[in-house]
């Protein structure tokens, strides 16, 4: 009994001193995320990694990655309450398959989401698909209450540390 008491009591202290270590109200977010390989459809012109936020279910905030990247049309900054809100990180277009992200965590804080990700890259000498591949993440977030909001988007490759890539402003109406 007394060592299950201790054991608590070890717990108890040990998280008290990561919540205080951090000094944020930061909340780990539950999301769901689709990885797309081939988001773009075979596109094969030019585009190199970026991040955006897409209104809209999965398959439609992919659809507007196309129309963002394929028809250079200005991705959105105002949504509203009642859209669902994407994240969706690209990677860029290459020649080979090998390539890919996957998503750490994401964070929120108040009005500021930091999301995390590491970068795959195909190893030095690997035999690879010889196909144009458009490396592609979408992570759902759901509805937002009005107001301004900012995305941050940090990337980690390899064993180097998270690097902010982007900071993106929205509102939603």
């Amino acid at each position: 009994m007394r060592k299950a008491i201790l054991i608590a009591m070890l717990c108890l202290i040990s998280l008290s001193l990561c919540v205080q270590k951090t000094g944020k109200e930061e909340k780990m977010l539950n999301f769901s995320s689709t990885f797309y390989a081939n988001a773009l459809q075979g596109y094969a012109g030019e585009a190199g990694e970026d991040f955006f936020v897409i209104a809209g279910s999965r398959d439609e905030a992919v659809e507007k990655l196309r129309e963002i990247i394929i028809q250079r049309k200005p991705p959105e900054k105002i949504f509203s309450e009642s859209e669902e809100i994407n994240f969706v990180i690209f990677r860029g277009v290459f020649r080979t398959g090998g390539y890919g992200v996957s998503v750490d965590r994401v964070e929120r804080n108040k009005n500021e989401f930091l999301i995390y990700a590491s970068y795959k890259n195909p190893e030095k000498g690997a035999m690879l698909i010889q196909a144009f591949t458009q490396p592609a993440m979408v992570i759902s977030i759901g509805k937002l209450d009005k107001g301004n909001y900012v995305a941050r988007f940090f990337v980690k490759e390899g064993d180097e540390d998270y690097v902010e890539k982007k900071r993106v402003e929205f509102r939603v109406e």
